[in-house]
């Protein structure tokens, strides 16, 4: 094999060229994303419990809990809902840059 090589070496050179082109094109055609696919940091917290409606809730406990999460540098948003049968739930998102290492106490 390597005789017939060393005898005709210019089609051996072309089929490498050929091979090159050719991993050169699918290499740079590969699906590669700069930034990994992940998303952004949330959680959601869904309780239920005492005897006070949705709006006596909200205007006794939800909104300062709302406004003691927002005022929280880590946290961009937080949506909350309650609803009529007693149910209650807060989903907040945190901010890209979080540093997870120590733990937050409110």
């Amino acid at each position: 094999m390597i005789k017939k090589i060393l005898k005709r070496p210019i089609p051996f050179f072309y089929f490498l060229f050929i091979i090159l082109l050719v991993s050169v094109f699918k290499f740079s055609n590969m699906p590669v994303a700069l930034y990994p696919n992940v998303s952004q940091l949330s959680f959601k917290v869904v309780s239920r419990g005492g005897d006070l409606n949705k709006f006596t809730y909200h205007q006794k406990y939800g909104q300062s809990f709302e406004e003691m999460l927002l005022n929280t540098n880590e946290i961009i948003g937080v949506r909350s809902m309650y609803y009529k049968n007693y149910y209650r739930s807060w989903e907040v998102d945190f901010d890209w840059d979080i540093v997870t290492e120590k733990p937050k106490v409110f």
